[in-house]
């Protein structure tokens, strides 16, 4: 037994809240983790149900509540239950139940319960509505307060958090939505906006689920919700009323409707550490793909950098504009550093919506442009009101639209291009292919006059009938003489899925460097999310930044 921890939980690191020793204004804290490192009481207490014995379950080397020792005090085909979850804050406020009818599972008899393969708090067997509570709730949150909960695979329908005017309640049915009363019953809740989101609604069930939300004292307040299908939403409110002085002394209580493993309530508004305090729940959970960390913050010598997602804190513009067919509009990035998805499902509405600009966040200024509308590469769905989406993130979408001619494609002009740099350049492309042959693919990026002819080098996810290609996945090629002008490439991942290319050209001829061209061509679709330029060889920082590139897009 001692191995069951590290078989559903060592794929991601241990990470403790360190930082949460020197935070004030805490209400309350349970995890199945130490959060507080002078915490030393136990994390649980638990019942096994064959003959109702108790036990404290403290934690493990690893901060982590001791699975090992829930397992010796219950065995196999005994199941254990929780009495106990201990508040690691200053006001001691336990969560109990002496109801044994109403106790939340720990143990099936087999293994724990658990959230993305960490313990949780759970629910399943012979008890369908198991609550913990604690009558006496004190903290004051009429000024502000902020909570941060990670909870299973959720419901439909139901909110998190309430606070209201009987109890501060926190219901893992995981509904992505927050709710504040102050008086009598009179809800005022903050819904995440889904609007340009695919297969979201108000569904969200097999699908863990981070959530932070915060009042601010004084009428606003947000609410934030990360899934482990990488689908992250927020939502905003004002006007929101001070909870009713009727909560202090009512109580707080959690209803199990799914498995929680965490919940941090604060007495004041914490939104100025959200990032920080969310980096580190998903640092030890793994449910969402936060990008608070940018890439190129750490890697600076970027020429051009196009994304759907920031990628570097110094860029203050747009991410790209969009055109619906008869506007055009700038679109930006949201509170998750991601594209803004329900900006453009606002401006497009029913139409269908297209990228007419994709803007570099790089230290060049130089800009994707597509005047003709029948050229422009699609972004958005007008029939089902979604923006594309590759592994729960946005990509822009080629092939031919309506009234073109057969190719879709974006360039920079010549007073943008990226002439002023080195001639030797460190490519790295996150891109995907829908066909299953590479016979015919021509390029997604290149470095020339157009993407399907020899004028320069570019690159591709497959073959070209034209140029002297490499391998059979990825190509840097030029004319068939020019074949020696390619210096190396690194990887392709994949065939017919979402994919990372890496790649460093040494062209040294001027005209390789008259135009940058994002093409595809008809019928050979090739979705794009991401394109970093860097004006060095990066082979020794390569595998350090396509991991980022994984773990925000999911690609391998």
């Amino acid at each position: 037994m001692g191995n069951f921890f590290q078989s559903v939980a060592s794929s991601r690191p241990v990470v403790v809240n360190r930082f949460l020793d020197d935070q004030t204004d805490v209400a309350a804290f349970y995890s199945l983790r130490r959060l507080i490192s002078t915490y030393s009481g136990p994390a649980l207490t638990i019942r096994r149900d064959s003959d109702d014995q108790e036990t404290d379950i403290y934690f493990d080397a690893n901060d982590v509540v001791d699975v090992d020792a829930i397992y010796e005090f219950c065995g196999s085909g005994v199941n254990g239950y929780v009495k106990v979850w201990y508040d690691q804050g200053p006001n001691g406020l336990d969560l109990s139940q002496t109801d044994t009818t109403k106790q939340p599972m720990i143990w099936d008899g087999s293994s724990v319960a658990s959230n993305e393969g960490k313990p949780a708090v759970g629910v399943y067997g012979s008890v369908s509505a198991p609550v913990l509570s604690n009558s006496n709730f004190t903290p004051n949150v009429q000024s502000g307060y902020s909570y941060f909960v990670a909870c299973g695979p959720a419901g439909y329908n139901g909110p998190v958090m309430n606070f209201r005017d009987t109890v501060m309640s926190a219901s893992t049915t995981g509904q992505p939505t927050h709710r504040h009363a102050y008086v009598n019953n009179n809800w005022q809740q903050i819904n995440v906006n889904t609007n340009g989101y695919s297969n979201v609604g108000q569904r969200i069930a097999s699908h863990s689920v981070i959530q932070s939300a915060y009042y601010d004292g004084s009428g606003g307040g947000e609410v934030y919700i990360s899934r482990s299908d990488y689908y992250n939403f927020l939502g905003s409110a004002t006007g929101l009323g001070s909870p009713s002085s009727q909560i202090y002394g009512t109580g707080i209580k959690i209803n199990h409707q799914r498995a929680m493993s965490e919940l941090m309530i604060f007495n004041a508004d914490k939104s100025s550490i959200r990032k920080t305090i969310e980096s580190n729940i998903n640092d030890f959970y793994g449910f969402a793909s936060l990008n608070y960390d940018l890439p190129l913050d750490t890697y600076t010598n970027v020429v051009a950098a196009w994304s759907v997602r920031k990628v570097r804190s110094a860029y203050t513009g747009y991410c790209m504009e969009v055109y619906n067919g008869t506007t055009y509009a700038d679109i930006g990035f949201n509170e998750f550093n991601e594209l803004d998805v329900p900006a453009i499902a606002a401006h497009c509405g029913a139409n269908d919506g297209f990228v007419s600009k994709w803007y570099s966040q790089g230290t060049s200024t130089c800009t994707f442009v597509q005047t003709n509308p029948t050229l422009m590469p699609q972004i958005y769905d007008g029939t089902s009101g979604t923006v594309f989406f590759s592994n729960g993130k946005p990509q822009v979408q080629g092939g031919s639209v309506a009234g073109g001619d057969g190719n879709t494609y974006m360039e920079t002009s010549a007073a943008d291009s990226i002439n002023g740099h080195p001639t030797a350049h460190n490519f790295i492309v996150m891109a995907r292919s829908d066909r299953n042959s590479y016979s015919d693919l021509n390029a997604v990026f290149s470095w020339g006059r157009y993407a399907n002819q020899n004028e320069g080098k570019y690159m591709t996810l497959g073959g070209n009938s034209g140029g002297a290609g490499v391998g059979t996945d990825l190509h840097i090629d030029g004319s068939p003489n020019q074949a020696t002008k390619k210096n190396s490439f690194f990887a392709a991942l994949g065939n017919n899925v979402p994919r990372i290319v890496s790649s460093i050209q040494n062209y040294n001829l001027a005209v390789y460097q008259s135009r940058t061209i994002l093409g595809v061509t008809v019928g050979n679709i090739q979705h794009l999310q991401e394109i970093l330029i860097f004006d060095d060889d990066m082979s020794d920082d390569r595998e350090a930044i396509e991991q980022n590139q994984n773990s925000y897009f999911s690609v391998f």
